[in-house]
């Protein structure tokens, strides 16, 4: 399998499978809010143009899909390959031309397919598993493996250290935090409600209120600064 064959289907091509997909990525904006919802904090800004401009011409969008994994660990012998799309319009461009549906989304739209492009989608993700994602995780877990066995398991390298998390050199402009502790103490009180009167309340709406007035501020603060320049 070559390094391209994660690609479902191609920019340019004209095929039936491409026809179906955009045609399921269209039918996201009837699906049920388990599904989708159009937040700017659930698809970001860029990701809700591309489903818009699927939509709005389902049958000749210029999209690529390519699959992508979404591995969850459970602990002992549990583990869940979550497979999901990344879908590109009219040009390969991050981040302005692509959106990255959820493994959910992703299950959602194969299920819409045909039964006989489903066979053909559900064959091409068993051959990117079997021929590339397996293997290229083998190898991982060989690294692994050796830096036990022949390595320092305190090297203190933010790459070369697959054991412990020791950045040595590495530098960040910000100070340190954990992403998931921010995660869960957001998750709750903004999505889940501030408190038990806000409970049932569209909490991704207030999500995307911040983060709109956010783009705002840079906007104004980028136009204040090209004003200065230009003085």
């Amino acid at each position: 399998m070559s390094e391209k064959d994660y690609r479902l289907v191609k920019l340019g091509e004209d095929s039936p499978l491409k026809s179906e997909l955009n045609n399921g990525i269209a039918s996201l904006q009837a699906a049920e809010k388990s599904c989708f919802q159009p937040h700017l904090c659930l698809n970001d800004k860029e990701g809700l143009e591309v489903i818009r401009q699927i939509t709005a011409n389902p049958n000749s969008a210029n999209t690529e899909i390519w699959i992508r994994e979404q591995i969850v660990y459970g602990g002992g012998k549990d583990i869940w390959l979550n497979v999901n799309f990344s879908v590109f319009i009219d040009q390969i461009c991050w981040p302005t031309n692509i959106v990255n549906l959820t493994p959910r989304q992703t299950g959602y739209i194969v299920r819409q397919l045909s039964p006989e492009m489903q066979k053909v989608v559900i064959q091409k993700v068993k051959e990117w598993y079997l021929e590339k994602l397996l293997p290229d995780y083998m190898k991982s877990f060989e690294r692994v493996t050796e830096q036990f066995e022949t390595g320092d398991p305190l090297l203190e390298s933010h790459n070369g250290n697959r054991i412990f998390d020791i950045h040595g050199e590495r530098r960040m402009d910000i100070e340190y935090t954990e992403g998931a502790i921010i995660g869960n103490l957001l998750f709750y009180p903004v999505f889940m409600g501030h408190t038990l009167f806000h409970h049932g309340q569209d909490g991704y709406a207030a999500a995307d209120e911040f983060l709109s007035s956010l783009d705002s501020e840079r906007a104004l603060a980028i136009d204040t600064t090209l004003s200065i320049l230009r003085q």
